[in-house]
């Protein structure tokens, strides 16, 4: 995830200028969700329970 951030906040900076950096940023905000959907899948399989907000979040990760 730290990398996937790394490359977003790089690409950030210039994407309203070129569209290869507006697509990295793409890129890295899909895998940082998709990192973050496994983190609390994880959490909830490890029996920890996940208030609302963070399940409305996957579910919007998820496209729901």
């Amino acid at each position: 995830m730290e990398l996937n951030l790394a490359a977003w906040e790089d690409a950030s900076r210039n994407r309203a200028q070129t569209a290869s950096d507006q697509e990295i940023a793409d890129r890295a905000i899909t895998a940082m969700g998709e990192d973050l959907d496994l983190v609390l899948y994880l959490l909830e399989q490890s029996g920890f329970f996940l208030d609302d907000h963070y399940r409305r979040v996957r579910d919007v990760l998820r496209g729901r």
